[in-house]
């Protein structure tokens, strides 16, 4: 994971969307992501098979500092 750890140095944070196109089923693993978006993504992780795992909450923070959520998923926003 050094490559992610590098990238996130120099990034900060990042949101991203699903590794799957509208309506087509998530990727579930590198070779999956790959064959959806092949040289179209300059920048793959792999985290091994996913497919037993809940897609991640994504949240985020409105101008007050209340939290939006913007997708639902393992970790549960009340």
């Amino acid at each position: 994971p050094a490559p992610l750890h590098d990238l996130l140095c120099e990034t900060g944070a990042l949101m991203t969307t699903s590794a799957n196109h509208p309506g087509k089923p998530t990727a579930t693993s590198l070779q999956s992501a790959i064959d959806y978006f092949g040289d179209a993504v300059d920048f793959y992780a792999d985290a091994g098979n996913v497919s037993d795992r809940l897609p991640s909450t994504i949240i985020g923070f409105n101008a007050t500092g209340g939290i939006i959520v913007i997708r639902d998923g393992a970790v549960k926003i009340s």
